[in-house]
């Protein structure tokens, strides 16, 4: 072998480096389309692990974000109470089934914990008659109206309460 490699060295190399890029195969974008024995694997648990460090105080979780990278430490913080959370384009929906599944195989405290919390904010987002702004808590802009586009108020017919996934 080339540079004194030995052949096992090189086996070695290549059985970490496939170790290492399976463990980042699944992304955020894919993580619900997954066979139901992967949510219990400790791939799935990491990337819930992930999903819990960007939920917001309020329940909710920001859109646009790939849940399966870490938040910058540094802003961890300020993250947290950022008034950002919504229901647009998938967002805490989809966290929520995530965790869900995952709770469901691999029962956690800290993920069920997370789902009650993000529950409490869909109700307490909840019109009185029964639309859900786009942004809660309430912005001063267009957000703060029932939300019909990009699926916001189809896809809380897809949360887990009251289906098999909670």
């Amino acid at each position: 072998m080339p540079n004194g490699l030995t052949t096992s060295a090189v086996a070695a190399i290549l059985v970490a480096f496939i170790a290492a890029t399976q463990d980042t195969a699944v992304r955020w974008a894919d993580a619900l389309n997954q066979a139901p024995a992967w949510y219990a694997s400790d791939q799935a648990r990491r990337m819930a692990d992930r999903v819990l460090e960007h939920q917001r105080e309020h329940g909710g979780w920001p859109k646009n974000t790939d849940m399966t990278l870490a938040p910058d430490p540094a802003a961890l913080a300020a993250a947290r109470v950022r008034p950002d959370a919504t229901i647009d384009n998938g967002a805490t929906v989809t966290e929520m089934r995530f965790l869900a599944r995952v709770n469901r195989l691999s029962p956690e405290t800290r993920y069920r914990t997370a789902l009650l919390k993000a529950l409490d904010y869909l109700l307490a987002a909840q019109y009185s008659n029964g639309g859900w702004p786009q942004f809660y808590p309430l912005r001063s802009d267009y957000s703060r109206y029932i939300t019909f586009n990009d699926n916001a108020m189809v896809g809380r017919r897809h949360s887990p309460v009251g289906s098999r996934e909670w």
